[in-house]
């Protein structure tokens, strides 16, 4: 879409057999490719299953990633949990086996992809607690960050749960660099990681041994302990170097400084609205639409006359503050 908010390109990504998970549309590599989630199911070996306790063939909702050309649309990497991540990693388990395993068990529950610059991948997986480096020539898994078969040496024993919104912000000569919302707890009956969900902004040194993960800098919920995101967020640099959280509730964001500190908050009222991810750039939005308008009729004022109220909307006219309009009887 142009700023206008024209349609320029509709793409058709779906393929027989498998559903599109929205989870995630990340475009990379200068614009060149486009990383997305797909959804299948599919019956594991008993073999597999025994690992969680399930004595039998269990149905699970694999994940999976494919990668387009954005020039022709054509496929240039495609990858699935299923075979990659077992049964015994997810931590999505407590509950009735027999139930989980008698349809698709979200076992995995991929959330965010990005890519470093070795051109391997990162990738979230919210069921496991643990962030997966993926080899894009093989497609093997190189490394764990997180969850029941960590490969790293977390400092201070810090842990992360339920997380969303991985990415990769650079390295230097040691360490890889990457930020996530850590949300510390989901809609299941999984205890806190932590007090309240925060940001993160993490360093991996990926050449020592083991391997380490260390905590650079936390952005805390805005309400302190016992408040948490069970669901969705995000945590977005800003160019400034300012750090933009949304923690989904009510479509909840706050704006830090560097060391943490809140400079902007802002929320929608209704308690019952949300958001997956909320974002802060440039922009200037003119759309194409003409505004809506409807009118109210009220009773005869106190000299007689009819009164009608006007709503005015403008969907996406960022530059405008407000409308003026002059109506004839």
């Amino acid at each position: 879409m142009n700023t206008r908010f024209d349609i320029l390109q509709r793409i058709t990504i779906s393929r027989t057999g498998l559903s599109f998970n929205s989870h995630e549309l990340r475009i990379t590599d200068n614009g060149s490719r486009a990383l997305v989630l797909y959804n299948r199911g599919e019956n594991r070996p008993r073999e597999e299953s025994l690992t969680v306790g399930y004595d039998g063939r269990c149905h699970v909702g694999c994940n999976g990633i494919y990668e387009w050309d954005t020039s022709t649309w054509k496929k240039t990497f495609e990858w699935d949990s299923c075979g990659k991540i077992m049964l015994d990693e997810s931590t999505a388990n407590k509950g009735n086996l027999t139930e989980l395993c008698s349809r698709d068990w979200d076992y995995v529950h991929l959330n965010s992809i990005d890519k470093t610059s070795d051109g391997n991948l990162l990738v979230s997986c919210r069921h496991c607690d643990a962030i997966y480096k993926i080899s894009y020539d093989t497609g093997d898994i190189i490394w764990r960050l997180g969850g029941v078969k960590n490969d790293f040496s977390m400092a201070d024993d810090f842990i992360f749960t339920r997380q969303h919104n991985i990415r990769y912000l650079g390295e230097n000569r040691t360490h890889t660099i990457v930020s996530m919302l850590d949300n510390a707890t989901g809609e299941d009956e999984q205890p806190p990681s932590y007090p309240f969900s925060r940001g993160l902004i993490l360093a991996l040194d990926e050449r020592s041994d083991p391997m380490t993960a260390a905590i650079v800098q936390q952005y805390d919920h805005p309400d302190g302990d016992n408040h948490h995101s069970i669901k969705r967020g995000n945590l977005q640099v800003l160019e400034n170097g300012n750090i933009l959280m949304g923690w989904s509730e009510r479509a909840r964001i706050t704006e830090h400084t560097p060391d943490g500190t809140i400079v902007m908050e802002a929320k929608l009222q209704p308690v019952w609205l949300g958001t997956y991810r909320s974002y802060k750039f440039a922009f200037a939005g003119f759309p194409s639409q003409r505004p809506r308008a409807a009118g109210e009729a009220s009773d005869a004022d106190v000299e007689g006359g009819a009164q009608t109220t006007m709503y005015a909307s403008w969907n996406g006219a960022t530059e405008v503050a407000e409308c003026e309009s002059a109506l004839s009887t």
